[in-house]
């Protein structure tokens, strides 16, 4: 990276002399294209290339600044090149170590020296700007290798201590395995004594809680039976309440039916006696009129007036008769009844049904109940006749050292995978790290190579 920088530095150098040379000489000119060449690969190269990120802000601002100031000299000397000599130097300043220019007649030894390479200044730096890039890129990859290697290391880390943990169980002796197997078949007829007294206790309470089960069923049965009964009755009473009360309104209605009929009679009485007494103030009136005023009398039809005014004695022209009231009454009232009656009838019936639903219901309820208790019973009864508590026990003591071996088993097996992973694991890390060292070693050689180059070419 100082490398880099110092390179940068000294091409930054170059182009600061040649302005400062060119502004001062009237012999010499800087040929455009080969300058534009080198600004450009100033100007467009990444700071990542040149610098790790040291270089501030400023720096960079003030390169640009120079570069287009390089630019608008070129353009305002172009127009002024024809009228020059003909023969320009391309690129044959250099810099020596004190920073001091050279022109072709100083320099004739290190002109010599590039003509037979047949490149001028500018193409070696851009050649040497790309070799550079191609290290970086080269260092940038050995960089994430070397992080590579390190996780690796870590990880071969993790697995050297889990090599070193089962290589620990492993290694234990014949005698300590005799008595964990020991430990483990002492541990195991505990646990089968303790399994038989839990298994006394579990049919105890299973026979317990059969007892409770039937006992609970009958109770609920009861209950049902009880509430149904108690649904009839209260329906029965309800419909005698409501025939009751439907007496007693009729009652009701025969007492005022009575009581509207007197009523009706002395209101037609009266309505009689009224209009006579009508009849005969009108008949006077008449009679009074033709003898008080006989000189002014109308020529009007009194038998005409009397027609309409007299009011008829019979009240079947305007009113039904009495009989027929009464006959229409009486059939109203008994229809009244007879709806209330249905009505009365139809809301027992529908008790009954609601009760009998509810039922219904109940007796699904237990049904469905009951078949499941029996499926769970008879599931019981299999499984009590197919296993015996010592066989089972034993079988299962014989099992579990079976799978006690299996596990020994497989871990010698995962203790050889382990192992040969290990080995594999550190046959590569040796091949990285040898292959890291050889690019190491070939970076530095070709950064030394460059070096000398480029001190060769200054």
């Amino acid at each position: 990276m100082e490398e880099n920088e110092n390179l940068r530095e000294g091409m930054h150098e170059i182009l600061e002399k040649l302005r400062e040379y060119d502004a001062m000489s009237d012999q010499l000119t800087i040929d455009k294209a080969t300058l534009e060449k080198l600004l450009k690969a100033l100007s467009t190269r990444t700071l990542a290339g040149w610098h790790s990120g040291i270089r501030m802000q400023g720096d960079l601002l003030a390169a640009q600044g120079r570069d287009l100031l390089l630019k608008e000299r070129l353009n305002i000397a172009d127009p002024d090149a024809s009228g020059r000599k003909s023969k320009s130097i391309q690129s044959t300043e250099s810099v020596n170590d004190s920073g001091n220019v050279c022109n072709e007649d100083d320099n004739s030894e290190s002109i010599d020296r590039l003509e037979p390479e047949q490149m001028d200044f500018s193409e070696q730096v851009l050649l040497k700007a790309v070799e550079i890039d191609r290290l970086t890129e080269k260092l940038e990859e050995l960089r994430m290798e070397n992080e590579r290697l390190l996780a690796l290391q870590d990880e071969l880390q993790v697995t050297q201590k889990l090599y070193n943990e089962l290589l620990h169980i492993t290694n234990a002796s014949d005698n300590e395995k005799d008595r964990l197997l020991v430990t483990t078949v002492d541990r195991l007829k505990d646990i089968e004594s303790g399994v038989c007294t839990l298994q006394r206790k579990v049919d105890f309470l299973k026979a317990d809680n059969d007892n409770l089960h039937n006992s609970l069923r009958q109770i609920k049965s009861e209950h049902l039976n009880l509430l149904h009964d108690l649904r009839l009755e209260l329906a029965r009473k309800s419909g005698e309440l409501k025939q009751t009360e439907m007496d007693t309104n009729v009652v009701k209605g025969e007492s005022l039916d009575s009581l509207e009929s007197d009523q009706i009679e002395q209101l037609e009485k009266e309505l009689v006696r009224m209009r006579y007494e009508a009849t005969n103030i009108y008949n006077i009136f008449l009679k009074n009129i033709r003898e008080v005023d006989k000189d002014h009398l109308l020529e009007v039809d009194y038998s005409t007036l009397e027609k309409f005014g007299i009011v008829d004695a019979n009240l079947t022209i305007d009113f039904i008769t009495k009989e027929e009231y009464r006959r229409m009454k009486d059939r109203l009232d008994e229809l009244e009844r007879e709806l209330k009656r249905e009505v009365v009838k139809n809301g027992h019936l529908e008790e009954l049904l609601k009760v009998s639903n509810d039922q219904i219901r109940s007796q699904q309820s237990l049904i469905t109940k009951y078949s499941e208790e029996e499926v769970s019973l008879r599931h019981l009864v299999v499984d009590l006749q197919s296993e015996s508590n010592e066989k089972y026990l034993l079988a299962r003591a014989h099992k579990e050292l079976d799978m006690v071996r299996e596990q020994e088993e497989n871990l010698k097996l995962e203790h050889n995978k382990m192992k040969q992973k290990l080995l594999q694991k550190m046959e590569e890390l040796d091949n990285l790290k040898q292959r890291y060292e050889s690019q190491e070693q070939e970076i530095i050689a070709r950064q030394k190579d460059n070096m000398l180059k480029i001190r060769y070419i200054l």
